[in-house]
């Protein structure tokens, strides 16, 4: 059985700084390893135009609030 997507708030993409893929970065609840925490992800694969949800090398993540563009972030990775 598949395992249930995790949520991610607070997140927003970046290129990683040293391989140039795009990450995401964020507030993750309910992983299996990291549990609830700041993470960035893996290299992200495709992600839904209605922002709802990513897949990355990893995992799938069901997207919850974006930070907004501008705003500090309340995350550090």
């Amino acid at each position: 059985m598949a395992s249930p997507a995790r949520i991610l708030d607070d997140w927003w993409q970046v290129a990683h700084p040293l391989w140039g893929y795009v990450v995401l970065l964020g507030r993750v609840t309910g992983h299996p390893l990291l549990g609830n925490s700041n993470i960035h992800t893996s290299a992200v694969r495709a992600l839904a135009l209605d922002l709802s949800w990513a897949r990355t090398t990893s995992r799938l993540y069901r997207l919850g609030t974006p930070r907004l563009a501008g705003s500090p972030p309340s995350t550090t990775c």
